[in-house]
Parts: structure tokens; C-alpha cells; sequence
């Protein structure tokens, strides 16, 4: 995520926000719409006090394929 050190209200922004916002954009445009997955059960809870806070299972995917 874009990130930076001033108050957003007063008209910071991260010099990198506009090209992580289309790497974010083509990445799930790829998870969405050019590959097929199985999502199988897992835990998706995640810790409220450690950094960065990841799901327990992570994330997974079977059978991945490219559409």
C-alpha cells in the first residue's frame, strides 16, 4: 500500500501511490479474471497486535491454473 508521513487531509501523498495503485489494479485483474483456483478451507484469522499481521494459513490455492 502507497504509504507516507503527512496527513492526508492536508494533501500528502506517497510519491509512489499512483504506481502501486496499478500494480495493485493488473495483480487482481490476474487473481480474478486470467486464472482458475480452488480456495479450500482454511484459517483466516489473524493476530491484532503482530506486524505485519498475516492470516494464519497464509493463503491457499489449488489447482491454479491460467484461463
Amino acid at each position: 500500500m502507497p504509504q507516507g508521513g503527512g496527513d492526508y487531509m492536508m494533501g500528502h501523498r506517497c510519491a509512489g501511490e499512483f504506481v502501486t495503485i496499478e500494480v495493485m489494479k493488473v495483480s487482481l485483474d490476474y487473481l480474478a479474471n486470467r486464472l482458475s483456483y480452488r480456495f479450500p478451507a482454511q484459517d483466516l484469522s489473524f493476530s491484532m497486535v503482530s506486524m505485519p499481521s498475516i492470516p494464519h494459513s497464509k493463503v491457499i490455492l489449488q489447482n491454479v491454473k491460467r484461463l
